[in-house]
């Protein structure tokens, strides 16, 4: 119990003693820094902080450092401000070397600048990195959270002339929340992303869950006193057309697209087959419940159901479902169904 201060001792010790160090870099010298980017986040006064492990050579307060991305290095460097350990209170120690982890404040204003898996290396040797192919950790890529978007929603103010405050907010909210993806949409009669004669401009935002959509609406309540219009999550439908003898699709234009709105849906005449997206679906519930939970996922298309007891009074139900009957009202009647004991994800 950490909070009675019993075993912490015993604990860490076994830790000590069971989980290996770190493996050095093939091409590890001792010379050239490499520090990968674990999290970043955004503070007022002293601007995006990061969370680094150092895998291989060192790096001190006052080092010039560049960010490498992807494997290309951006064309920007910063100096470094600080650097220390964190226990979980920040110590200072103004310099870090291989095989520790700690933070790093070097001016940078935006989190998204150094998503986890970005590497940091001093700018003096950024093209010895890159010109020379040595190792770098392999890059979290587009499963990084804040990188890939599971769903999209278009959000607009209440009062058309609130966009620019809707605007600025949410921007704001994007510097602690590297998850959020944020376009701006023109509202246009003919765009109907854009919320079209009705919602007037607004900004088509990717969360990373229902869950997520949620938070992103309170946080703009409670922190900027802000309701905001969240359209229900747009579901992408792919569109395949058929050959068919009463129209002929010309030539230029593909014949498998992606849709999201019903002014994209093909016009009448046309032949072609549609394909929606199917997720898998995790429930944790009391065995209770088991019975309503079955019936639900039955009545929301689910197929490919499969049950797992994880203990005596708790059963896993897995499902595959169509994501348009998941991002709707599924969560609401999950609740309703298990008395609010059930919890559920996707992927």
């Amino acid at each position: 119990s950490a909070r009675a201060r019993i075993g912490i001792k015993e604990v860490l010790d076994v830790i000590c003693d069971k989980v290996p160090p770190p493996d050095s870099l093939a091409d590890d010298d001792g010379t050239i820094l490499r520090a990968k980017v674990i999290d970043s986040w955004f503070e007022p006064r002293r601007g995006v902080v990061c969370l680094v492990r150092v895998l291989s050579g060192a790096m001190e307060e006052g080092d010039r450092i560049s960010i490498i991305d992807g494997g290309q290095a951006r064309k920007d460097s910063y100096s470094v401000q600080e650097i220390g350990l964190v226990l979980p209170h920040r110590m200072r120690t103004k310099a870090l070397s291989r095989g520790q982890m700690g933070y790093v404040i070097a001016g940078l204003r935006d989190p998204r600048e150094a998503r986890p898996g970005t590497i940091l290396t001093l700018q003096k040797t950024v093209n010895t990195v890159v010109g020379n192919e040595m190792i770098l950790p392999p890059s979290m890529g587009k499963n990084v959270m804040g990188q890939q978007s599971v769903l999209y929603a278009s959000v607009h103010p209440m009062e058309g002339e609130g966009f620019d405050e809707l605007q600025a907010a949410v921007e704001k909210l994007s510097l602690n929340d590297t998850g959020l993806e944020i376009h701006r949409t023109a509202g246009s009669s003919n765009n109907s992303n854009g919320g079209g004669p009705f919602l007037g401009p607004g900004l088509k935002v990717g969360f990373q869950g229902l869950l997520h959509v949620e938070v992103f609406r309170q946080r703009l309540l409670d922190e900027f006193d802000l309701e905001a219009i969240v359209t229900p999550p747009k579901v992408p439908y792919t569109i395949e057309y058929l050959p068919s003898k009463s129209y002929k699709r010309p030539s230029d234009l593909p014949m498998i697209e992606v849709i999201e709105d019903l002014i994209q849906w093909p016009p009448a005449g046309h032949r072609f087959k549609v394909m929606e997206p199917v997720v898998e679906v995790r429930i944790l519930a009391p065995v209770d419940y088991a019975g309503n939970i079955l019936e639900l996922i039955k009545r929301k298309r689910g197929f490919k159901m499969e049950t797992k007891p994880v203990d005596e009074h708790t059963w896993l139900f897995t499902a595959a479902m169509p994501w348009a009957d998941v991002v709707t009202d599924f969560h609401d009647e999950l609740k309703t169904t298990s008395a609010g004991y059930a919890s559920f994800d996707v992927s």
